[in-house]
C-alpha cells in the first residue's frame, strides 16, 4: 500500500507537467529564462494565464518561485 502511495504523489507530479504551457515554464526555469515577462513572450500567452501555470506548479511542489 505505501509503494502505491508513492506512486500516486509522482502520478500528481507528471499530471502537473502534463499541460505544454507547464512543461515549457519547467523547461525555462530550468534553462535560468525565470522572467514571466519572457514566458509570456516565448508562449504567446497573457501573464496572468503564466502567472496561473507558474501557480498550479507551485501547488504541486514542482518548482519555486
Amino acid at each position: 500500500m505505501e509503494q502505491y502511495k508513492k506512486y500516486e504523489e509522482k502520478a500528481e507530479m507528471l499530471k502537473a507537467l502534463a499541460h505544454p504551457i507547464r512543461l515549457c515554464i519547467t523547461k525555462g526555469l530550468i534553462d535560468g529564462r525565470c522572467n514571466v515577462n519572457n514566458m509570456k513572450d516565448c508562449l504567446g500567452a497573457s501573464q496572468s494565464n503564466v502567472s496561473q501555470h507558474l501557480a498550479k506548479l507551485k501547488t504541486m511542489r514542482n518548482c519555486k518561485v
